[in-house]
């Protein structure tokens, strides 16, 4: 009877003992921040103004596009309007192309970047890159939104334009992304 009593004791204050932590599985966390960088694409998308048809019997020509200057960091939602279904990937496009180098200034081992892209011709879609300390990309003229997931830490983002034919650096830092003229790689000018 002790031997009984003694058994259901010993079960019972092991049922309320601490339970194992579960290890968090690396591809869940890799889909999870995908995810997130496509949510902060899709409400940028969802954002942008529809374009409205311009009616054909006015006599006033069309405005045109022109760059107001060259911004380092811009805020707010690009002013340029694409046309097209914008929610694909942007794999080719009809204007120039710029060389553009991507640093993780962060301090911390993976970035995963989203760039939403209207370019300045009005072609639109989204690309995605995933790095470490660096990486370097071929990106068309125009105005970007982007987002990046660092280290499954936290999420940065940031707007500007890119309306020059030159060398630029996007730079994720650990309270925004920046776009730089020039060539910077690890702190260093190229």
């Amino acid at each position: 009877m002790k031997r009984a009593l003694l058994l259901l004791i010993v079960l019972s204050l092991s049922a309320c003992g601490p339970q194992a932590v579960p290890t968090p599985d690396p591809l869940q966390v890799q889909a999870s921040a995908i995810a997130i960088a496509g949510t902060g694409i899709a409400q940028t998308q969802a954002a942008l103004p529809t374009a409205t048809r311009v009616p054909t019997h006015t006599p006033t020509p069309l405005p045109t596009f022109t760059p107001a200057g060259l911004p380092t960091l811009l805020t707010g939602t690009p002013t340029l309007v694409a046309s097209g279904n914008c929610n694909q990937p942007l794999m080719t496009w009809s204007g120039p192309t710029v060389k553009v180098y991507l640093l993780n200034q962060t301090k911390l081992a993976d970035i995963i970047l989203s760039l939403s892209i209207n370019t300045l011709l009005g072609e639109c879609g989204y690309r995605g890159y995933n790095f470490g300390k660096s990486a370097q990309a071929d990106l068309p003229l125009g105005n970007y939104s982007a987002f990046a997931y660092v280290s499954n830490k936290f999420t940065v983002g940031g707007s500007f334009l890119i309306s020059k034919e030159q060398n630029w650096s996007i730079i994720i830092k650990s309270d925004r992304i920046v776009l730089q003229a020039g060539c910077v790689r690890l702190g260093a000018t190229c």
